[in-house]
């Protein structure tokens, strides 16, 4: 079940960021600048699905000590 969103989940994202990219991607006159920032996107983009998952625990641990 949890492996199964992931992959849901990174589909939907996957046809976003192409779908941003390919319009990026039309202008050739940056395109190197572009493929920077896709290199450090794709870099960041694990590290802030964790943090996510990180924030998540500590609001599910806060909430239970308020109850």
């Amino acid at each position: 079940s949890l492996i199964d969103s992931y992959l849901e989940h990174a589909k939907e994202v996957a046809k976003l960021e192409n779908s941003i990219w390919q319009e990026i991607f039309t202008s050739k006159d940056t395109i190197k600048e572009y493929e920077l920032l896709f290199d450090i996107i794709l870099k960041l983009k694990p590290y802030i699905f964790n943090i996510q998952t990180i924030k998540e625990y500590y609001k599910e641990k806060s909430d239970e000590r308020a109850v």
